[in-house]
């Protein structure tokens, strides 16, 4: 039997004890068949991070998202999990779990960057079982809250 995403994640990226807050980041191959039906997921999501208190960032590169997310560890894991079983996403790898004492994303509920140049990369990562920090923080640059558009 497989693992979950979550279970991988537990496994290999265990936060630091005592972190008030961890970041997770993942990928995951996209069941949407058009780039504008990103709109009402990206609605949906910020309405429901800003109640639960998660800020974070989506990349979606036309095959695939990544996503980073922010908050509350126990908020993130069930976030994390209520994704991996989302019918809109296929084959969810958690790329990393790290506590953190201040957000990389504090003012965005859900920043959204349509990055089709980066689609090869996050590919990439989606099929890696061990992903490298470099290749993770080269991925992250790309995502920084400067770069990331607030609205569809």
């Amino acid at each position: 039997m497989e693992k979950s995403a979550i279970e991988s994640a537990d496994r290999r990226h265990a936060a630091p004890a005592g972190c008030a807050l961890e970041q997770w980041v993942y990928v995951s191959r996209s069941r949407l068949p058009d780039p504008a039906l990103v709109k009402p997921l990206l609605a949906t999501c910020r309405r429901n991070n800003r109640r639960l208190d998660v800020t974070g960032c989506l990349v979606y590169t036309g095959e695939h998202f990544a996503q980073v997310l922010e908050g509350q560890p126990q908020t993130v894991q069930e976030l994390v999990r209520r994704i991996e079983t989302d019918e809109r996403h296929q084959d969810c790898m958690v790329l990393t779990r790290r506590g953190l004492t201040i957000r990389q994303y504090p003012n965005w509920s859900m920043g959204y960057v349509f990055r089709a140049d980066v689609s090869d990369r996050v590919r990439d990562l989606a099929r890696c079982r061990q992903v490298s920090l470099d290749e993770l923080d080269a991925i992250l640059e790309l995502i920084q809250p400067d770069s990331v558009m607030g609205e569809l």
